[in-house]
């Protein structure tokens, strides 16, 4: 990754100069992996911890995150051991990815204590880890107990990553021989493998700068390129000890897409990416990561939901594909009706321990049948058996009809929940469809949404020809809209047979003309199951048409008297 040391030791000294002496006065954890400590002094700052495995980091920023109604038990642990703590120190050991945060706190008999935040900051295994005075761990975002290795528990002491075998820190190279030693090798590959704390992307830039490639051979390289090679070395080390770097950030030049980021200019990509510079590494950072770490904060929110429908649908479909198999026996019971009519007819000839006889079928033009006797009963009480295995597969299928359609709706109604969940792109609206689920029995109501229940939030209102134009994006939004906030002569579109948002045009009064009908289908096109359709059927009519059933779930109706349009699909962004 790209928060190599040499990166990090820039950004470990821009907060220490910046966060010494500051106070905390807020702590919330905005994901399971992100602490945010809101910091007083001189100035109000933010800082942003992140033991992220896909984007680990520290940084200042300015980013509003929302702070969760029921904070995790880290962020309780936090809250007890750092809230009003003032921060001595920010460094950095030994050239390492991990930097320490020194607190000053106090006690409970309010005694000053030496407590500290540990950062690891190493991919997969990043950490943020807490310590008292004396190295022992208070607690760690992720707790880990490794055989022969590191013990990350609470009271258990505190052990620096060991460093990598085989390798020299980037700051203490001097001889580059070592790193064209295998001539077979790449310039790149050999310097990650025989130095530390150096990123991929700046051990390309080495090359890229000495050679003009980034994939030259080490065995490649002439006597001009190798002194290059020395003189770009050490420049970049005076630069990282004399504390001189240029933040720069990576784009792709067709949508400005982060790719990288690095303590010193990135000129290897040429005209396939564009870069940034900024003032500080953190704003550097921050720049690099917020839109990612936004994905991945609401991801998380989401998946637990997602997963839910997931695990709902499957089982209520696996539970219809039963009761259809049991539809298909119970269409026997016609024929239990005949084999009893037939047995009550040839008594005459029939005996105790026959196990079948030849029949006539006199609803059929008299053709043979052969109906199977159980020969323990009488002739009589065959009978019987036939007809009373006719009344019950008759009145199981009456109930097992009424069943698969009652699954047929609950999976309709959870494919446009999962259609709502895929749409939304806030926390606030995932906390929407959470608080709708609840309500229909789908997860289990806690105490905190008893505490805070969420409010329904306003739906997309768009302007087009002189009209107002509404989209629900999810089921509960879909009633106000259809609802709440709905005229009679106001316009209701929703697309034919597939899942959709609901879409009013408000009228006022006056007829939407085709144009303004048209756009709001393929809004309503857009914002439903068939968006990646080139063509779309859209239905629409005037909203006295649309009727709720008594105690249909959200979302739900039924209208008549309605026209078509088809459109294609139209993303809306205003």
């Amino acid at each position: 990754m790209s928060l190599d040391a040499c990166f990090l030791t820039f950004l470990t000294e821009q907060l220490n100069s910046r966060l010494c002496g500051m106070r905390v006065e807020k702590i919330f954890m905005p994901s399971r992996d992100e602490s945010v400590f809101v910091l007083r002094g001189r100035e109000k700052l933010r800082l942003l911890i992140s033991a992220s495995t896909n984007s680990p980091r520290i940084s200042l920023t300015t980013a509003e995150t929302e702070n969760p109604a029921s904070p995790p038990t880290f962020c309780m642990v936090l809250r007890k051991h750092f809230l009003g703590g003032r921060i001595t120190r920010v460094y950095m050991p030994e050239f390492e990815r991990y930097t320490v945060i020194e607190f000053e706190c106090k006690n409970d008999f309010f005694e000053p204590v030496k407590k500290n935040i540990v950062c690891e900051l190493m991919g997969r295994s990043s950490n943020m880890i807490l310590t008292d005075g004396d190295g022992r761990i208070i607690d760690a975002i992720r707790r880990c107990d490794l055989s022969g290795g590191r013990s990350i528990l609470p009271s258990a002491r505190f052990e620096p990553v060991q460093k990598q075998e085989g390798k020299i820190a980037f700051t203490r190279l001097s001889d580059i021989r070592i790193l064209v030693s295998n001539p077979e090798q790449t310039l790149d590959r050999a310097i990650m493998e025989k130095v530390s704390g150096i990123s991929p992307v700046n051990a390309r830039e080495i090359a890229y700068l000495c050679t003009g490639a980034c994939d030259t051979r080490c065995k490649e390289l002439s006597a001009e390129e190798q002194k290059k090679l020395e003189d770009t070395v050490i420049r970049i080390q005076s630069d990282i000890k004399s504390g001189r770097c240029v933040p720069t950030v990576v784009l792709k030049a067709e949508n400005k897409e982060p790719v990288d980021f690095s303590f010193m200019p990135i000129t290897q990509y040429g005209s396939y990416c564009i870069t940034e510079t900024f003032n500080t590494p953190s704003d550097a950072v921050e720049r690099f990561f917020s839109e990612s770490s936004r994905k991945m904060r609401f991801e998380q929110k989401t998946r637990d939901l997602s997963q839910l429908i997931s695990r709902l649908s499957s089982r209520i479909a696996r539970t219809m594909a039963v009761r259809l198999k049991e539809l298909d026996d119970s269409a026997k019971a016609q024929q239990y009706r005949l084999y009893g009519e037939l047995i009550n007819a040839n008594l005459y000839r029939l005996e105790k321990g026959m196990t079948k006889f030849e029949a006539q079928n006199y609803y059929d033009d008299c053709k043979a049948v052969t109906v199977p006797l159980n020969p323990k009963l009488s002739p009589g009480r065959n009978a019987q058996a036939y007809f009373k295995k006719y009344t019950k597969a008759k009145n199981s299928a009456a109930i097992l009809e009424q069943l698969i359609n009652k699954d047929r709706q609950e999976l309709s109604y959870l494919e446009s929940v999962s259609l709502a969940l895929s749409e939304c792109d806030s926390i606030s609206e995932a906390q929407e469809i959470r608080s709708e689920l609840i309500r229909g029995g789908y997860i289990r109501r806690s105490k905190s949404a008893l505490r805070a229940p969420a409010k329904a939030g306003e739906p997309k209102k768009l302007e087009y020809g002189g009209f107002t134009i509404l989209v629900g994006k999810n089921n509960t939004q879909n009633d106000i809209v259809t609802v709440k906030l709905s005229r009679k002569d106001d316009i209701w579109l929703h697309t034919k047979s597939v899942h959709s948002s609901h879409v009013l045009i408000c009228s006022k009064g006056r007829t939407p003309p085709d144009d303004v009908i048209e756009y709001a289908a393929s809004v309503c096109a857009y914002y439903s199951k068939a968006r990646n359709d080139k063509k779309v059927e859209v239905d629409y009519c005037p909203v006295q048409n649309v009727k709720k059933p008594a105690g249909a779930k959200p979302g739900m109706v039924v209208y008549d008297n309605y026209r078509s349009v088809t459109v294609q699909p139209l993303e809306v962004v205003q």
